[in-house]
């Protein structure tokens, strides 16, 4: 059932709800705040029980809620717009090596030009982010081989910094799987996952793929010259960032 609130309340005034919850009155909001010395519990809250019309952005905050054994934690979505490339192919020497600039793919806007090309039909990059950890997804199907090409291929531009390492690491913490069709493995080579890492102070923070044997032993990374016609890359990987401003960097969007 939905509470029936006073009409011409005052500020301060205290509302005690039928659902076992007391209320107080904020005048300069024109909201009712649950009394911050209660805790909500799941079987106080009916269908039709909190309407929009009494929550405002930014009116219900941690410190406004009582919690046991947890805490409230930020939660985004959206897209990201890597620049899908062979490292290093950035530089506006009109070489080859970009296959997508700044979340284009084919792009002519990029240095050199986007060329070799892909399926611009298949070419979706999301991310979220829950609290400090946030997860890309990647999927990218091409259209033209790399040819020589040797440098690495990757994704930059990620949506957030990369967390630097705590005292007495030397690697950046994530986790993720790939899932490469009609792209060959290098000799031994049987297993492929993402992995992520970045240059000094966070400038180079990029996505790559590196092989595997089954036994475990990492092997070489993927370069440019790996991708032939029609090959395929899909991942999803998380890190950890410590931005604290939760504004998405590099053209990222929010849903």
């Amino acid at each position: 059932m939905a509470l029936d609130f006073p009409s011409s309340p005052i500020n301060g005034q205290e509302f005690p709800g039928s659902n076992g919850i007391t209320y107080v009155y904020d005048a300069t909001a024109g909201l009712w705040y649950v009394k911050t010395s209660e805790s909500i519990g799941v079987n106080f809250l009916a269908d039709n029980a909190v309407t929009t019309p009494k929550i405002a952005d930014g009116a219900v905050t941690e410190e406004k809620i009582s919690l046991v054994g947890g805490s409230v934690v930020g939660y985004q979505e959206g897209f990201w717009a890597p620049s899908v490339m062979v490292q290093g192919s950035d530089i506006a020497n009109g070489n080859s090596g970009i296959w997508a600039w700044e979340g284009v793919p084919n792009s002519n806007s990029g240095p050199g030009g986007a060329s070799p090309f892909i399926d611009a039909a298949q070419f979706e990059h999301t991310w979220h982010r829950i609290g400090n950890q946030v997860t890309l997804t990647a999927w990218v199907r091409f259209t033209v081989p790399g040819g020589n090409l040797t440098g690495k291929l990757v994704w930059e531009r990620l949506p957030y910094p990369l967390r630097q390492p705590l005292n007495n690491q030397t690697y950046y913490a994530r986790s993720g799987d790939a899932v490469l069709q009609n792209v060959p493995y290098p000799a031994n080579m049987v297993n492929s996952a993402p992995y992520i890492w970045t240059g000094p102070s966070g400038s180079d923070d990029r996505v790559g793929i590196r092989f595997s044997s089954n036994l475990g032993q990492s092997g070489a990374e993927l370069v440019g010259g790996d991708i032939i016609e029609n090959s395929t890359i899909s991942y999803t990987i998380t890190y950890q960032t410590d931005d604290t401003t939760w504004t998405p960097n590099n053209g990222a969007t929010l849903d």
